[in-house]
C-alpha cells in the first residue's frame, strides 16, 4: 500500500469507526473494510489553467478550447479555468505586484499605479 493509500485509509477509519489510529487497529476488520475502500477510490483530478487578464482573444480561445479538452478526460474531475487581472503594461497581479508597490488605478482598467504615469506621459506626446 502507498503512503497515500495508508493516509486514505487512516482517513476512512477514523471517520467510519470514530476512533483515532494506532497501529492495534490494523488488526480489525474494520481497518481491512477501510484499506480496501481506499484502494478502491482515486483522488479526484482538479486541473487549474491561470490565464493573464490581457491576453488576446486568439490565445484565450486556444486556453479554452483546451479546457474543453481536458473535460473530456475521464479521470480528470474538474478543469478550472482562472482569469488573473493583469497589468496590461508591466505584467504585475495581485500576488506579484510592482517592486516597491502598486495598486489598481479603477477597478474597470487593467493598469496599476506604477505605470499609469508612465503610460499617462506615453498618450500626450
Amino acid at each position: 500500500m502507498s503512503p497515500e493509500q495508508h493516509e486514505r485509509a487512516v482517513e476512512i477509519f477514523e471517520t467510519t469507526i470514530g476512533i483515532e489510529y494506532s497501529d492495534q487497529v490494523e488488526r480489525t476488520p474494520e481497518w481491512d473494510d477501510a484499506v480496501a475502500k481506499a484502494e478502491d477510490t482515486t483522488p479526484a483530478t482538479t486541473v487549474t489553467i491561470t490565464f493573464p487578464s490581457c491576453i488576446p482573444a486568439q490565445l484565450l480561445d486556444r486556453v479554452t478550447a483546451f479546457a474543453t479538452d481536458l473535460r473530456r478526460i475521464p479521470t480528470i474531475d474538474l478543469v478550472d479555468v482562472v482569469e488573473i487581472r493583469t497589468c496590461s503594461s508591466c505584467g504585475c497581479t495581485d500576488d506579484q505586484g510592482c517592486f516597491g508597490g502598486c495598486s489598481w488605478i479603477s477597478d474597470d482598467q487593467d493598469l496599476c499605479s506604477a505605470c499609469a504615469p508612465a503610460e499617462a506621459a506615453e498618450q500626450s506626446r
